[in-house]
């Protein structure tokens, strides 16, 4: 349990991410973000690669960048780490 380092990697950098329900767990609000595709079996993986390789894989996702910076940086961790401190 916890978050996949390379889900956040893969998002950090504006690419979108394609995993499973194991590899989404942990990030939070994941089903709001475009860039994020959750496949129920690995097998179905390389199916969904294909597709989504014609359709939308070519663009940046600069909105998962911005989500892994608000959620999951040093800033946004010291900071909740101060609120929580402070309360």
């Amino acid at each position: 349990m916890g978050i996949k380092t390379k889900v956040l990697e893969c998002m950090a950098y504006g690419r979108p991410a394609i995993t499973t329900v194991k590899g989404i767990e942990g990030i939070i609000n994941y089903q709001r973000l475009d860039g994020v595709y959750v496949v129920s079996y690995v097998s179905n993986i390389d199916a969904y690669v294909n597709v989504l390789t014609q359709i939308r894989l070519k663009r940046g996702y600069e909105n998962l960048k911005e989500y892994v910076k608000e959620n999951y940086s040093i800033t946004s961790s010291c900071r909740n780490l101060l609120r929580t401190i402070q309360v």
